[in-house]
């Protein structure tokens, strides 16, 4: 799942954005928070959570370490669904909007092509293979991020975006995952 974060950020904040911008001040993208779960998920027990993040901030560069923990196997494909979410302030929920959705379906499929994201997932320790089976998978070698260089997409001054990250069983639509992460474009 290390991958689905890089991916996340590369696909709705690449393609949402287009290239970077000539004039445009120096800036910065500050990560808040990776968290498991959801509000959509308070009351449902799902099979795979998101354990132990760890975030530190080196030279501009974001590295993220964690675990995700499957609690039982996953006998069919999955869809992926992120939803970036914008929010003119971190305190006020009503300042929010949805900004862009895209949903990845037979994930599993997409999984084992040689993309952007393949090297995250041979970096999950044991490898992540499709149908997902229950375990612990880890990803010690950090994720990164260049906080520079996402902030240089032309997003909102000062917008606070939320990525929610769900998956979902392929024919029977149960959410089975979700997270959100959370940060803002600043001023450096």
């Amino acid at each position: 799942m290390g991958y689905l974060v890089k991916f996340s950020v590369f696909i709705l904040l690449s393609v949402q954005f287009g290239p970077t911008m000539a004039h445009q001040s120096q800036k910065s993208f500050r990560i808040y928070q990776l968290e498991d779960g959801c509000p959509e998920a308070k009351t449902i027990k799902l099979p795979i959570h998101l354990k132990n993040v760890n975030i530190s901030l080196k030279n501009g560069t974001y590295y993220l370490a964690f675990n995700v923990a499957i609690y039982q196997n996953m006998p069919q494909d999955v869809k992926i669904e992120f939803q970036l979410v914008r929010c003119r302030d971190r305190g006020t929920l009503n300042s929010c909007e949805n900004f862009h959705k895209i949903t990845i379906p037979f994930f599993c499929k997409l999984m084992n092509i040689d993309g952007p994201w393949i090297g995250y997932v041979r970096s999950l320790e044991p490898p992540l293979r499709c149908p997902l089976k229950k375990g612990l998978y880890r990803l010690p070698n950090a994720l990164t991020i260049d906080a520079n260089e996402i902030g240089r997409l032309r997003l909102g001054d000062g917008n606070v975006f939320r990525i929610n990250v769900k998956i979902f069983t392929q024919q029977s639509n149960k959410m089975v995952f979700c997270c959100t992460a959370e940060g803002q474009t600043i001023n450096v």
